[in-house]
């Protein structure tokens, strides 16, 4: 990957790279817009990277959190969490409630 380089000199190293080792895949990227893209097109270049297609947009954070013990609170909540899955083989940290259908 050459990075946040000048057209030009990304085109003299892309060369450089690609007469030592062919094989290798150059891949230009850092600043590039539809509007430059051009500037960066070489024979030697094979992949061209643009960053503003996922820069600038809020991010939207997904997780999971599983608390150990789950079991021994889930009696003394007003609407404990159920599970519809078997939990046999399951580490008893993972299951949400005893299973009735093991």
């Amino acid at each position: 990957m050459l990075d946040n380089m000048d057209p030009s000199e990304l085109k003299l190293a892309a060369a450089l790279l690609k007469s030592n080792h062919p094989h290798v895949l150059i891949e230009a990227s850092g600043g590039i817009t539809m509007a430059t893209m051009h500037t960066y097109m070489s024979p030697h270049v094979d992949i061209i990277s643009r960053g503003n297609l996922t820069q600038g947009y809020d991010v939207l954070d997904f997780s999971l959190k599983i608390t150990k013990g789950l079991n021994q609170h889930a009696e003394s909540m007003p609407n404990p969490p159920t599970s519809t899955v078997s939990t046999e083989g399951t580490p008893r940290a993972a299951a949400l409630t005893p299973s009735t259908n093991v």
